[in-house]
């Protein structure tokens, strides 16, 4: 998940089947960078933008 890339010390993550084999892949996608982006700032905080 994009959670678990970026827990793991990940600052990008890599999507593939979980967009392009979703029913709505453009819906898919916008969720996995919000997803991706609120777990980078929960474990980032404020250092994010420094």
């Amino acid at each position: 998940s994009p959670e678990d890339a970026i827990e793991q010390g990940g600052d990008i993550i890599i999507v593939g089947r979980g967009i392009y084999n979703d029913k709505d892949p453009k819906r898919a996608a916008i969720e996995y960078k919000e997803r991706a982006w609120n777990a980078l700032v929960l474990r980032d905080g404020d250092t994010i933008y420094s």
